[in-house]
């Protein structure tokens, strides 16, 4: 159900409008913009642009598809953490990663390892 409710949360998009639609949440602007305004054009509303982008999951850039995989990887990694220390906090907005980041130190070390490779620059 965690795993589930990050995938969501990390999902979501922050947007309904082109210009507001950058970023499935949790993905990257920079990554996926471009593969949202392209597949889900013409399309509004939070849910209906989150479902669009859900259904084209196999045509994604293979830069918007990295950064779900990271995205995902760090979900599978971090579930445990996040019920953990985090549990009681509402997603939105970063809040999940905010509280990942004040228990950066008690977190498990494939989380952190998961955490700190998605930070990483990419080459």
């Amino acid at each position: 159900m965690v795993c589930f409710a990050l995938f969501g949360a990390g999902l979501l998009v922050v947007g309904s409008t082109a210009a507001t639609m950058s970023a499935p949440l949790g993905v990257s602007h920079q990554a996926c913009t471009a593969d949202i305004k392209s597949l889900c054009a013409g399309i509004t509303g939070q849910e209906k642009i989150r479902q669009c982008f859900l259904s084209h999951m196999n045509n994604l850039s293979a830069a918007c598809a990295d950064d779900v995989s990271n995205r995902l990887s760090v979900v599978k990694e971090c579930a445990t953490d996040v019920t953990g220390f985090c549990g009681s906090v509402k997603s939105g907005d970063g809040a999940i990663a905010k509280c990942l980041k004040g228990h950066l130190q008690d977190l498990s070390r494939p989380c952190r390892a998961q955490l700190a490779q998605m930070a990483a620059p990419s080459k």
